[in-house]
């Protein structure tokens, strides 16, 4: 994405960049949506499949018109300590997809 560019598109980013977390802990992971050159359709953002590290994500999809899709998660009991890169995929209507990861630090 370049910025100045005349053509309708979006860009997505999730900040902070890397969470602690802790196993049994719940909170939110806001995902931007950055909308340049007059873009103002809607955003679908999926999650990733994080069953696998017993993380909950929900829900697993967001449709956003304006500039935030916010995904609530829960790291379970059973979750293993390490570092996880969780990557979120935005879509637009023209089949445009940008990505945004996310560091996940469980203790």
């Amino acid at each position: 994405m370049r910025f100045g560019d005349p053509n309708p598109d979006f860009g997505i980013a999730i900040t902070p960049e890397t969470i602690n977390v802790r196993k049994g802990q719940k909170g939110e992971i806001a995902v931007s949506i950055s909308r340049v050159g007059g873009f103002t359709g809607d955003v679908t953002v999926t999650a990733p499949d994080t069953k696998p590290i017993k993380v909950k994500l929900t829900p697993p999809v967001v449709t956003a018109p304006g500039d935030t899709a916010t995904f609530n998660f829960k790291i379970k009991k059973k979750a293993a300590v390490g570092s996880y890169q969780l990557v979120f995929s935005g879509r637009d209507g023209a089949g445009r997809e940008r990505t945004a990861t996310v560091t996940l630090v469980v203790s």
